[in-house]
């Protein structure tokens, strides 16, 4: 609650072009890691997020916080809200952002940075993964695209693990998200 308290502040004194977005979106997992990926799929989830973005013109810092909920076995077809166990991720990204071109109410975004992910809550499952075999905190490499729309926002990113997810193993994870949200 502290973290979202002091990115509301900052937007509120920030040059004119600073806000906040406030985001539902879609998450897709992918590792290595056959004990959990079939064939063809990836692991399903949702998100809610909170970014800022601060600085007036051409370049922005992007800084937020995240839920994800995503499921620990992967499927043929996305199910973000399949009963299946899951894992709990606070993600705390942090990015340079940079205002590419303006036309009219559409104003395109490209930025990149760091995503750091906490593993907070792992489901009960039989793939014994918990958090004795997962690492609780894993890093990664972010990019993405965003599109705004007057006050609606929508954002690609996809995040490159460079650090192991599943202990004991150099199985990574890397993450596809699409969030929509509304800038204010």
């Amino acid at each position: 609650m502290y973290f979202i308290a002091v990115l509301l502040l900052f937007t509120l004194f920030s040059n004119a072009q600073s806000g906040a977005v406030i985001g539902v979106g879609a998450s897709l997992g992918y590792t290595d890691n056959p004990a959990v990926m079939a064939k063809a799929g990836a692991l399903s989830g949702w998100h809610i997020s909170v970014t800022a973005r601060l600085g007036p013109d051409f370049w922005y810092l992007k800084p937020g916080l995240e839920l994800h909920k995503i499921q620990l076995e992967s499927s043929g077809v996305f199910d973000p809200f399949k009963e299946s166990p899951a894992m709990f991720i606070v993600k705390g990204p942090v990015q340079l952002g940079a205002r590419i071109f303006k036309v009219g109410n559409l104003l395109f975004r490209a930025s990149a940075g760091l995503g750091t992910n906490f593993i907070w809550s792992i489901e009960k499952n039989t793939l014994s993964l918990d958090h004795n075999t997962l690492r609780v905190l894993h890093l990664g490499a972010l990019g993405g695209l965003g599109l705004d729309i007057g006050p609606f926002a929508i954002d690609f990113q996809f995040e490159k693990g460079f650090t192991e997810l599943y202990k004991s193993t150099d199985y990574k994870i890397d993450y596809v998200t699409v969030t929509t949200g509304i800038f204010f």
